[in-house]
């Protein structure tokens, strides 16, 4: 894991710069939004990017 950041709420819309000292290397990464533990019901998003 590279990076973790705990969102709370549902803002209409969220930034994330992916910078480079996370991402220094050229290749494929994924990124996974999942809910917290207290709403384990609600669904994951993964998202691959190049």
């Amino acid at each position: 894991m590279l990076y973790s950041e705990e969102i709370t709420g549902f803002p209409v819309q969220k930034i994330l710069n992916l910078r480079c000292e996370f991402f220094g290397l050229a290749g494929h990464y994924a990124l996974r939004l999942k809910p917290a533990d207290a709403n384990s019901t609600a669904p994951t998003t993964s998202a691959y990017i190049k």
